[in-house]
Parts: C-alpha cells; structure tokens; sequence
C-alpha cells in the first residue's frame, strides 16, 4: 500500500478501522475539546463525545488518563461535566437480539500523569472476565464512572 500525500486520507487512514489507537474515540477536555473518531457537542460547562468509528468500543479521556473499553456493546455518547468533573456518564446502545448485556473494562493508564488515583462504577454490577457486566434495555443505559483526583 502507498501512504498519499494527503494523511487525512492516505494508508493510516484506511488501516484505522485495524488500529486500535486510530479506530477509538479519544477526548482531550480543555478549553478546546478534540476527538478522533467522534464528534464533540458542548452545552455549558458539560462536554459530550458521540464516537463515529467503525467500532464505537474504546475511548480513551486524556485529560484524566482514562481508558474505557468494550468486549460487547457500544458506545453512544460519553459525558464530562468540566465544572466538577464528576460523574464521566456513558451511555451504551441498546440490547440486541444476540446480546443482553455489555462487558466494560475500565483502566487509567494515564493516571500517574493527570492525578487520576482510582475510578470505579457507581453501582453493582457483577465481574466476568475482569469485564463489568453492565444489564442493557431497550433503550439507552446510562453508566456513572466515579473518580478520585489527586490534583
């Protein structure tokens, strides 16, 4: 394959629905949003990701380090309040035929350079394959994703 000229459309481009890092949705919450396989909505002080990948199953939120995936299921929007910057809300798509529940994985990779100490579901759900499985319904499931800054 010959990469082109033009990057926004040359051989990356048509690998990153392969590549991980190209394929996920990622974040930066600052004064001025950016995404990459995803669309940034801003109404007040809240920033809202609409992932647009071919995948919709990783985001990463670099302002606070956060990696979050999906075994199954996907993603509909992601949610930052950047006032007090808690809850990240996600919400998931809803059950299909084949599938009742999503699996998401929750990681801070990042967090020794944001400050981000721990982060955890709010709620009980129950743990399979180091996955949560998190019940969906006909309609949008909104999960909160609590976290301790320690900056």
């Amino acid at each position: 394959m010959k990469i082109e000229g033009n990057k926004r459309i040359g051989g990356a481009a048509i690998l990153g629905t392969a590549i991980f890092i190209i394929a996920a949705g990622a974040i930066e919450v600052s004064s001025n949003p950016d995404t990459f396989g995803g669309r940034v909505e801003i109404e007040g002080s809240t920033v809202r990701l609409i992932p647009a990948d071919s995948f919709r199953s990783r985001v990463f939120v670099a302002s606070l380090g956060l990696w979050l995936t999906l075994d199954a299921g996907t993603f509909e929007a992601i949610e930052i309040d950047m006032e007090n910057r808690r809850p990240v809300r996600i919400a998931l798509s809803k059950a299909a035929e084949y599938f009742k529940a999503a699996r998401l994985r929750v990681k801070a990779p990042g967090g020794e350079k944001t400050g981000l100490e721990q982060c955890s579901l709010a709620g009980l759900y129950g743990v399979e394959r180091g996955a949560h499985l998190i019940p969906l319904s006909s309609d949008l499931t909104w999960v909160d994703i609590e976290y301790l800054l320690l900056r």
